[in-house]
């Protein structure tokens, strides 16, 4: 897990050094030059920084639980897969290799943006009711953060980190 942290804090870094440019840049040129772009920029990858947090954490903690290093939740216990990576793991149980495949495949296409779908995918992993426990943590109420637009609060605040990573 702590990869996926590492992962996370390296690409927050590029995004506030993407920041550090736009405000070298705001007070080296006039406002004839629209710098926006960058503050855009600096947005869609802070939240895909986060996406591919979720991403990495589900996939790794589920291959935890898979090889009895975490507690398999009810949700890890329903998760599908199909008839031919059953037979796969079957055949060579000690090889996680299906299941990441599997992992991949259910999660690959879908957005960890919305906060009821990162909930739902860190139900993988975890009982904890994670948007309640991060309010807690950072001291706001739990509709502030389970907001469509939580995301990007969220990325500035380290704390969350140790609540998404049971």
């Amino acid at each position: 897990m702590q990869t996926a942290i590492d992962q996370f804090q390296e690409n927050i870094k590029r995004v506030r050094e993407l920041g550090a440019i736009y405000k070298i840049l705001k007070n080296q040129t006039t406002e004839a030059l629209d710098l926006s772009d960058i503050l855009r920029a600096e947005l869609v990858m802070s939240v895909s920084a986060f996406d591919h947090y979720i991403h990495r954490v589900v996939r790794l903690g589920m291959l935890e639980s898979y090889h009895g290093k975490r507690p398999q939740t009810s949700a890890f216990l329903k998760f599908q897969v199909s008839l031919e990576s059953a037979l796969q793991g079957i055949s060579a149980p000690m090889s996680d290799d299906w299941l990441e495949k599997e992992i991949l495949g259910h999660h690959g296409w879908q957005s960890f943006q919305r906060s009821e779908n990162v909930a739902q995918a860190l139900k993988l992993i975890s009982q904890k009711k994670i948007w309640q426990e991060i309010a807690i943590q950072i001291g706001k109420p739990a509709e502030d953060i389970n907001s469509p637009y939580a995301v990007d609060n969220l990325t500035k605040s380290p704390r969350w980190l140790r609540i998404c990573n049971p």
